[in-house]
């Protein structure tokens, strides 16, 4: 695989719970394995902690600061709490420097190449069911996949192609053919 020019992004969204974070962690451990620099990021529509509570860093926070870093021989961390509008999501890619590709976890309604995972819920007999963030306006456009826990592999009302959540030769097949045409 060679390394793209502009950082390839896919987006991997879905309910809680259903191997979001997993999924990426292990296409970037796959990646990082091929010589690829991934960047990663993540959307919380419930607020996050920044540390652990009684860290240093989370405490610095709660006292009010803004920003905190905080740096080992390895490098640095650096968080933000800002009380102003989100960052677009090209603003934060830009943040993450020199990468390949980037990861994103969540942003549901963002109208981007998306992987969309779904979970046993939303299973119906011989199929699994479009989440309801899906079938507003165009959304469905953006999706290239969809991933599901166990069999069927189908999706009610769709063509696209339908992945184990834990297919990581098929999603890297799909970083790959993206990664040609960028």
């Amino acid at each position: 695989m060679r390394a793209a020019k502009e950082p390839v992004l896919i987006l991997f969204s879905g309910y809680k719970h259903t191997g979001k974070t997993t999924l990426i962690a292990r296409l970037t451990t796959e990646c990082t394995r091929r010589g690829l620099r991934v960047g990663c990021l993540k959307h919380d529509g419930h607020g996050f902690q920044t540390s652990p509570e009684g860290a240093d860093t989370a405490r610095y926070m709660d006292a009010g600061a803004i920003s905190v870093a905080i740096a080992d021989t390895f490098g640095h961390y650096m968080i933000e709490r800002r009380g102003d509008e989100p960052p677009s999501v090209p603003s934060l890619v830009a943040s993450l420097g020199a990468v390949d590709v980037v990861f994103l976890e969540g942003y549901k309604t963002v109208a981007m190449r998306k992987v969309v995972l779904l979970g046993k819920d939303l299973r119906c007999g011989g199929h699994y069911a479009i989440p309801d963030f899906l079938l507003h306006g165009d959304a469905m456009q953006s999706v290239l996949a969809f991933a599901v826990p166990e069999t069927p592999f189908a999706v009610a009302d769709s063509s696209l192609p339908v992945y184990h959540r834990n297919d990581i030769d098929g999603f890297m097949a799909i970083l790959d053919r993206l990664m040609q045409e960028a």
